[in-house]
C-alpha cells in the first residue's frame, strides 16, 4: 500500500491543460511547479448564447433545456456523396470512454468522422418547458491525447452556427456573427475552448443551488470545457476512465471524480460551496503515482478521499482562507489534519494531498 510518508520524497509538474502526447515536457525530480486553476470556481462554463447547455441525452429525450435530434456527418468525412445523419432516438450515436460514436446500419463512426459534424438540437430557451428554438451545433476539431495517468482522452471542440437558428432564440442570436465557441477559453486564452466529454454522467451546475454531486445517469452525456472544474480532475490526470478502474465501477466511479472535483473547488465542506478563486495555485500530491509534488517545505492545505472528499483541511488554504473561515461555514463538519494523528497519513482512504508555497 502506497502513503504519502513515501511520495513526498518526489515531485511531478502538474498538466493542468490538455496535454498531448507529444509535447515533450520534461517531468523531473526536485521540481515542484504551481500551476493556477483557470476558473476551477465554475462547474459548467458552456453556454448557447446566455442559455447554459452543459448535458444532452443521447437518446433524443429533452433534457435540462435541450433536445438532441439528430447528428449529420460531414461528406468528406464519410467518403460519401451525402451527408450521413445518425438519430438520436434510434440509438445511432452514443459517447463511449469520452469518445463520440455512431453506427449507421453496418458502418461504424468514431473519432475523427466527427470533425465538422451537425449536431441539430432543440432549446428551450425561455426554460418553460418547451422546446421553441432549434439550433445546429458542430465539432470543429477533434485531438485525442494521453493523460499523464496514461489513460486516452479526447478533446472536442464545439461551436453553435447562429445561421442555422430558429424559434424564439431569433431574436437574440446575430445571425451575421459567424461560428460561435460554446465554451468560455481556459485561462483566458481564446484558443483553448476544448472540451471532454462524460458519458452516463449528469450534476446539476446551478451555482445557487448545487450540492457539487455527480450523478450516474444513463444515455446523458456532459459537455466539461477545459475551464470548467468538470474537467479539471481530467487536466490533473485523473479521467473518469482512471477513476472507475480505482472505484471499481461506473456508479461508484462518479463518487469519486466529484471528490477531486471538490479538490480542484476547494469545497471545503463537502456540499458544492467553493472557497477558492480562478488563478490560485496549488500543489498536487496522490498515492497514484500521477501527481508527486509532495514536499515537507510546503504547507499542507488538506487531504482528500475519493470516497469521502476531503477528509482534513490545514491552517492556509488558498485566496487567503483559513481553518476558520472553513469551520466558520460548516461548523463541526470539517476535520483539523493535525487532529487525526500521525496513522492517518498510511491511512488507505487518504487519496491526494494539496499544497501551498
Amino acid at each position: 500500500m502506497k502513503t504519502f510518508t513515501k511520495i513526498l520524497l518526489s515531485s511531478l509538474t502538474l498538466c493542468l491543460g490538455a496535454c498531448d502526447a507529444g509535447d515533450g515536457v520534461d517531468f523531473s525530480d526536485g521540481e515542484v511547479a504551481f500551476r493556477p486553476f483557470s476558473s476551477g470556481i465554475k462547474l459548467n462554463t458552456s453556454f448557447i448564447l446566455t442559455l447554459e447547455v452543459p448535458e444532452f441525452h443521447m437518446k433524443g429525450v429533452q433534457h435540462k433545456g435541450a433536445q438532441l435530434d439528430a447528428v449529420c456527418l460531414d461528406p468528406k468525412a464519410t467518403d460519401t456523396k451525402y451527408p450521413v445523419c445518425l438519430f438520436a432516438d434510434k440509438g445511432e450515436v452514443w459517447v463511449e470512454k469520452g469518445m463520440v460514436r455512431g453506427q449507421k446500419g453496418q458502418s461504424h463512426y468514431e473519432a475523427e468522422k466527427f470533425i465538422n459534424s451537425r449536431w441539430l438540437t432543440k432549446l428551450d430557451y425561455d426554460k418553460n418547458g418547451v422546446l421553441d428554438s432549434s439550433i445546429e451545433l458542430r465539432i470543429t476539431d477533434y485531438k485525442p491525447y494521453v493523460s499523464p495517468s496514461g489513460y486516452d482522452v479526447f478533446d472536442y471542440y464545439w461551436v453553435y452556427d447562429p445561421a442555422t437558428a430558429g424559434g424564439l432564440i431569433t431574436k437574440y442570436v446575430e445571425k451575421q456573427a459567424g461560428l460561435v465557441p460554446m465554451c468560455e477559453p481556459d485561462g483566458g486564452d481564446p484558443t483553448q475552448v476544448g472540451s471532454i466529454l462524460l458519458e452516463h454522467t449528469s450534476l446539476n451546475t446551478d451555482m445557487a443551488t448545487t450540492d457539487g454531486k455527480v450523478h450516474f445517469m444513463p444515455d446523458v452525456t456532459h459537455l466539461a470545457c477545459h475551464s470548467s472544474a468538470v474537467a479539471k480532475p481530467t487536466s490533473w490526470g485523473y479521467p473518469m476512465t482512471m477513476v472507475q478502474d480505482q472505484m471499481g465501477g461506473p456508479e461508484k466511479a462518479r463518487r469519486g471524480y466529484e471528490s477531486i472535483i471538490r479538490a480542484v473547488r476547494l469545497d471545503a465542506c463537502n456540499n458544492g460551496y467553493s472557497f477558492t478563486q480562478p488563478g490560485e495555485q496549488v500543489a498536487v500530491d496522490d498515492v497514484f503515482g500521477v501527481n508527486r509534488e509532495g514536499d515537507p517545505s510546503l504547507k499542507l492545505e488538506g487531504i482528500v478521499s475519493l470516497k469521502k472528499g476531503w477528509v482534513c483541511i490545514g491552517d492556509d488554504l488558498r485566496n487567503g482562507k483559513t481553518f476558520a473561515d472553513i469551520e466558520a461555514k460548516c461548523p463541526g463538519m470539517v476535520t483539523h489534519c493535525d487532529d487525526l494523528g500521525a496513522s492517518h497519513w498510511s491511512d488507505v482512504s487518504a487519496d491526494l494531498m494539496t499544497q501551498l508555497p
